[in-house]
């Protein structure tokens, strides 16, 4: 019976403490899915919408360019070899995540597929980069859940929209 007692006295004591609002507390660019880039998340469902209501189609199958015959971007190269020799490092996977969305997204936005439009420079995909939460412990960037999910779609996407993988 002691311990109970106990047991809910300290608990009540530590859910009321004013350092449990400070944990509890949700700063505004957080969501249930965590960091959340709000002008980002609108871009993105104004340049989707007509692919996912179906206004935009795919585009005709004569102008598919296999994207093994285009040239990647320098800094993509570099951060793909990285991801697969190093060991995996949030950072690493943010990098790109985030260059593959910029890559869909430009695809999306343009309406191309060619090879330029597939491989754009790699200066959007770091600013994104720039925007996420970085850890203060370890300088690593954190949570980078926003962009993945965003990333699939966008990627899901554009290969429906280009007939073949992005």
């Amino acid at each position: 019976m002691f311990s109970k007692t106990l047991g809910a006295l300290l608990l009540t004591a530590t859910l009321t403490s004013p350092l449990m609002a400070q944990v509890v507390e949700v700063p505004p660019s957080q969501t249930a899915w965590g960091y959340v880039n709000e002008e980002e998340k609108e871009r993105f469902e104004q340049i989707t919408a007509p692919f996912v209501s179906g206004e935009i189609g795919p585009m005709d199958p004569s102008n598919y360019t296999n994207p093994k015959e285009c040239e990647k971007d320098a800094q993509f190269l570099e951060w793909l070899y990285s991801w697969r020799e190093d060991p995996i490092t949030y950072d690493t996977v943010a990098w790109r995540n985030m260059y593959q969305y910029v890559r869909a997204m430009n695809v999306l936005k343009k309406q191309d597929c060619s090879c330029a439009t597939r491989n754009p420079p790699s200066d959007p995909a770091i600013d994104l980069v720039n925007t996420q939460p970085v850890s203060p412990l370890t300088g690593d960037i954190m949570n980078t859940k926003f962009f993945y999910k965003l990333t699939n779609k966008a990627v899901d996407l554009a290969e429906a929209f280009c007939g073949g993988q992005l």
